[in-house]
């Protein structure tokens, strides 16, 4: 069994004959590029032409030489940047940036950078910025799509790897305090927004499907759904304002292509899994089991046979930052052995492994991974 039939037989829910592994095949299912640099370095690979894939997060595009080497089924493909550069930022960190990123270090050590009115921020120090979401690519969106395509051809053809690629909207702001008011107070406006953002995004993915074709397997949705305690809209509001063009999007794709459909939802989701179900979602990440009622032996049990799992394989707050190796594989292994039976479960880490988390731990995760998910 190779590794794209693995992960799709995972997603399916039939027999694989190991667990999947990923790491890095979505922006928030990675590894901080300092966390990267360190790794390849320890594994005495090249450090030279590290591709940041999300500026923001700051997590880079995982090199194939790398996915071998844990043993990973699952890469990104990513459109070429318009122009890159290299970016030092500390003690010998360098990696490649897109040019439309040009932080600029202040008096106190920190970086600033702005982007199409925003102003982005990482400390003295830090590993990601802070301040916002602009993009960064200048060329227009089917040029993207252009590029992304022949990134994801490439990739079909020179590996086994399941791949997925493209970012669409889940129809939840989640970070915008007014629209979350309006949702709230004034739902039958936000209805007719969403029409015209649901419009917006079936065009984006004709195009999308126009260019990455066959070569990608499954497509991704972003909608962060919960905080750390509970879910950041009302169940009832959901199914009613969000959830029925959410469903006709998923619905869409589903009728034209053969895209299985990724949705990146941190937080505490667990009473808005059966509504994501209904509309049709395949797979969720990153599995935040560290998040209020978010026990992984419930999630597998109420939902398990009817949605994928992608991620919660460590918990990154409270055991990978703290803990030893040892108690980390014991983490893992539990993890793995809670999820996988049945198959529905692609293993990574619970979101990104942070910078400060060293090479060694890495590792760990991911020999602990491989036994835990061998079948007999």
């Amino acid at each position: 069994m190779n590794a794209r039939t693995r992960v799709l037989h995972a997603i399916e829910h039939r027999p694989v004959d190991r667990v999947p592994l990923d790491l890095g095949m979505h922006t928030s299912t990675g590894i901080s590029a300092f966390a990267y640099y360190n790794l390849r370095k320890h594994l005495g690979l090249a450090t030279d032409n590290i591709v940041i894939a999300d500026p923001i997060q700051f997590t880079p595009r995982v090199d194939l030489d790398v996915l071998s080497l844990l043993g990973c089924d699952c890469v990104r493909a990513m459109a070429r940047w318009d122009g890159t550069h290299t970016w030092n930022v500390r003690e010998g960190y360098v990696f490649t940036i897109p040019q439309t990123l040009a932080p600029a270090q202040q008096a106190d050590g920190r970086y600033v950078a702005k982007r199409t009115g925003v102003t982005l921020k990482m400390p003295a120090g830090g590993f990601f910025f802070d301040g916002g979401w602009p993009g960064f690519y200048d060329c227009n969106y089917e040029e993207e799509m252009r590029r992304l395509g022949k990134d994801a051809k490439r990739l079909y053809e020179e590996t086994d790897l399941f791949i997925g690629a493209g970012k669409f909207s889940g129809f939840f702001r989640d970070s915008d305090v007014n629209w979350l008011c309006d949702i709230m107070l004034e739902p039958e406006k936000i209805k007719e927004q969403l029409k015209t953002e649901l419009a917006d995004q079936k065009r984006k993915f004709d195009l999308y499907r126009k260019y990455v074709k066959h070569y990608a397997q499954c497509l991704f949705v972003t909608s962060d759904l919960g905080s750390q305690q509970a879910p950041l809209v009302n169940p009832a509001v959901y199914d009613d304002v969000i959830a029925p063009v959410l469903k006709e999007f998923c619905d869409y794709i589903h009728q034209t292509s053969d895209y299985k459909i990724f949705m990146h939802c941190c937080g505490s989701i667990a009473p808005l899994l059966p509504a994501l179900i209904d509309c049709g979602i395949d797979i969720v990440s990153p599995v935040q089991i560290s998040a209020a009622n978010m026990e992984p032996e419930m999630l597998k049990r109420e939902f398990g046979s009817r949605i994928t799992f992608w991620g919660g394989g460590v918990d990154t707050q409270n055991v990978l930052p703290h803990c030893d190796i040892p108690t980390i594989k014991e983490n893992v292994a539990k993890l793995v052995e809670t999820f996988s039976p049945g198959s529905g479960y692609v293993f990574s880490p619970v979101h990104n492994i942070m910078g400060d988390i060293e090479p060694e731990k890495v590792l760990a995760i991911y020999e602990a991974a491989r036994q835990s998910g061998k079948k007999e």
